[in-house]
């Protein structure tokens, strides 16, 4: 079973991702480990979820994310074999909005 529900707020704005037919959005999430460090994941949406993300999601919106972690390979224009973690949304809820946010 390869289920994460992760809560964070975005580090920036989504950014849309995808082809002709298919609308995806991309997403840095921001949330701290146990020790209270900082991390970042890539949250990448599909669909119904892309098009609300791309909709409602802001810089520091405070949102909960479920669904599969899987690691993505490729080849940088460098060159250089790349790999990142992340995180494919099944659902996608929007908790608190930042300070100063409407919706």
């Amino acid at each position: 079973m390869n289920s994460v529900c992760l809560t964070g707020r975005l580090a920036a704005d989504p950014e849309v991702i995808g082809s002709p037919g298919r609308t995806g959005a991309a997403m840095r999430l921001r949330f701290n480990d146990s020790r209270g460090r900082v991390n970042f994941v890539t949250v990448v949406a599909w669909g119904a979820n892309a098009r609300a993300c791309l909709d409602r999601c802001r810089s520091e919106r405070l949102m909960a994310v479920t669904g599969e972690l899987r690691l993505d390979e490729w080849t940088g224009r460098d060159g250089q074999r790349r790999q990142e973690h992340r995180i494919f949304a099944r659902q996608v809820d929007w908790l608190r909005r930042a300070a100063g946010e409407t919706e």
